[in-house]
């Protein structure tokens, strides 16, 4: 589930847990050492994850023109171990209350 405010974004899972990031870059920590922080980037919504010592996990979320569908890519950026695994791509469709 993810929900949305004027100033942030908030995805949530069946657990009840949610993590809230902020349109602006503001960072959140989730633990004692993973720093998370979004930023639009024109019609995109990117969530960068910095892990200590094994680089950045990004998600892009972007909604289709018509609304439809909400495909989110993810990479990893200077992992120390060895070359990134590839970009993986997920789409969700959306379906009505």
């Amino acid at each position: 589930m993810i929900g949305q405010t004027d100033s942030t974004l908030t995805f949530g899972d069946p657990s009840g847990r949610g993590l809230t990031v902020y349109f602006d870059g503001r960072p959140t920590m989730v633990g004692p050492s993973i720093e998370v922080n979004g930023r639009w980037k024109k019609r995109r919504f990117e969530v960068r994850r910095t892990l200590p010592e094994r680089g950045t996990i990004v998600d892009v979320y972007e909604r289709s023109k018509d609304l439809s569908k909400l495909t989110v890519r993810e990479r990893y950026e200077g992992s120390r171990d060895g070359p990134s695994p590839p970009e993986t791509q997920r789409v969700y469709e959306f379906v009505s209350r």
